[in-house]
C-alpha cells in the first residue's frame, strides 16, 4: 500500500516537472519572437531615419543652390513651382535677409535704415565717444539720436552734461528743457539740473532738487558732494556733515569729503569728531596745507594741543607763509605752557598779518614777556 502511494506521488512530481519545462520553453519561444519583431522594427526605424536625413540633405542642397542663384542674379524671378517646393522657413528667411546687401538692385543706392534703429545706433555711438573723451563726435551722434522720440530725452540729458562740462550753462539748460518736453520722467535729468544750479551758486535750489530725488538716484557721490557743499554754504552744518559722511561711506578714499565734513563739524563746535575726519583727510592728502591747518584747530579746540602743534608744523613745512598756521601754533603752545615758543610763533604770525596782534590779548599767557614788536602792535606796556 505504501509502495503504491509513493509511486503515485512520484508520477505527480514528474508531471509537474514536465509542465514546468514546457512552460519555460514556451516563454523562451515568446521572448525569441518578440526579439525578432523588435529587431525588425529597429531596422525599419534606422532605415526611416536614414531616408529622412537623406531628404534633409537634398533640401539643404537645393536651398543653397537657390541662394547662390539669387545672389548671382537678383532680378531673375523664381518659378512658382520652385517657390512651392522649396519655400524656406522663417528662421532661414531671417538668416538670408541678414546676408543680403542693403542695396536697391535698380540703382545701387543704400536702403534707408529705419529711424528708430538709426537713433539707437547713434545713441550708442555717442556714448562710446563720450567714454573715449571725444566730445565733438559725441555731440554729433547724440544730436542725431534726438530725432528718435523714444530716446530723445536720454540723448538730451547726455548733451546737457557735455554742455555743463564745457561751462555752457545756457546750452545745458536748453537741453534739459528738450528732455522735459519729450521725457518728463527721465531719472537722470534732476541730477544734471542740480549740477547746473550748483554751478550757478544757487545752493538752495541745488539742495532742494537733490533732496527731492529718490534715494536710489540720490546715492551718488557727485550729487552728495554738491549737497554737502550747498548745505555748508547755507550754514546748515549738521546736514552738510551728514552728506559728506555719506560720501565717505561710498568713497572711503575721498580726501575732500573727509576734509569738508571735518570743517562742517568744526564750525558746528564739535571738534573731536571734526579732528577724526580731518585726520583721515590728512592721511589721504598730506600735501594739503589747509587740511593741516583745520586739523590743528580741531585738535586745539579738543584739548589735544601737543598733536595740534604737530599738525600746524606739518602745514608750515609745506608753506611757512600761512599766518593762521603760525597763529594756531602759538595758541597751542601757550596752552601747553610753552610761553617762549608761543611768543616766537606769535611774532611770525604778526609779521605776516599785523592785525593778529589785536587778538593776542584773548589768549592767556601769550603776551607775557611778549616781544617788542607784538607789544607795540597791541599798545600794551611791559611790566
Amino acid at each position: 500500500m505504501d509502495d503504491r502511494r509513493e509511486e503515485l506521488l512520484y508520477r505527480k512530481v514528474n508531471q509537474l516537472a514536465a509542465l514546468l519545462i514546457a512552460g519555460v520553453s514556451i516563454l523562451a519561444l515568446l521572448v525569441g519572437v518578440v526579439a525578432i519583431l523588435l529587431h525588425g522594427s529597429i531596422k525599419n526605424i534606422d532605415s526611416s531615419l536614414a531616408d529622412a536625413n537623406h531628404k534633409i540633405a537634398e533640401l539643404q542642397a537645393r536651398l543653397e543652390l537657390l541662394e547662390r542663384a539669387e545672389s548671382a542674379s537678383p532680378e531673375s524671378p523664381r518659378s512658382s513651382d520652385a517657390t512651392a517646393t522649396s519655400r524656406p522657413t522663417s528662421r532661414q528667411q531671417d538668416r538670408r535677409s541678414r546676408k543680403r546687401p542693403t542695396t536697391n538692385p535698380t540703382d545701387g543706392a543704400a536702403a534707408p535704415v529705419p529711424q528708430e534703429e538709426a537713433g539707437v545706433l547713434a545713441l550708442r555711438r555717442g556714448i562710446e565717444a563720450l567714454e573715449s573723451g571725444n566730445n565733438a563726435e559725441a555731440v554729433a551722434a547724440l544730436t542725431e539720436a534726438k530725432k528718435d522720440k523714444k530716446i530723445a530725452g536720454q540723448a538730451a540729458v547726455l548733451l546737457a552734461r557735455i554742455a555743463l562740462q564745457a561751462g555752457d550753462l545756457a546750452a545745458a539748460t536748453a537741453e534739459l528743457d528738450d528732455c522735459a518736453s519729450v521725457d518728463p520722467r527721465n531719472v537722470d535729468a534732476p541730477g544734471v539740473k542740480a549740477q547746473i544750479a550748483f554751478a550757478k551758486q544757487q545752493f538752495e535750489e541745488c539742495a532742494t532738487i537733490i533732496a527731492a530725488m529718490s534715494p536710489d538716484n540720490a546715492q551718488d557721490a557727485v550729487l552728495l558732494m554738491m549737497l554737502g557743499e550747498s548745505q555748508l554754504h547755507l550754514n546748515r552744518l549738521a546736514q552738510a556733515a551728514d552728506a559728506f559722511g555719506h560720501v565717505t561711506d561710498l568713497e572711503p578714499q575721498n580726501a575732500k569729503a573727509w576734509h569738508l565734513g571735518g570743517v562742517a563739524l568744526l564750525k558746528n563746535l564739535d571738534p573731536t569728531p571734526a579732528a577724526y575726519r580731518l585726520g583721515r583727510a590728512a592721511e589721504l592728502s598730506p600735501e594739503d596745507v589747509q587740511t593741516w591747518l583745520h586739523l590743528g584747530v580741531a585738535l586745539t579746540n579738543s584739548d589735544q594741543c601737543a598733536d595740534a602743534v604737530h599738525a600746524f608744523a606739518q602745514g608750515l613745512a609745506l608753506d611757512d607763509s600761512v599766518a593762521d598756521a603760525h597763529w594756531g601754533r602759538a595758541v597751542a603752545l601757550a596752552r601747553l605752557g610753552q610761553g617762549a615758543e608761543a611768543r616766537g610763533a606769535l611774532a611770525l604770525a604778526v609779521a605776516l598779518t599785523p592785525g593778529l596782534a589785536d587778538r593776542a590779548s584773548a589768549v592767556p599767557g601769550l603776551l607775557e614777556a611778549e616781544p617788542e614788536r607784538v607789544r607795540k602792535k597791541t599798545g600794551r606796556k611791559q611790566r
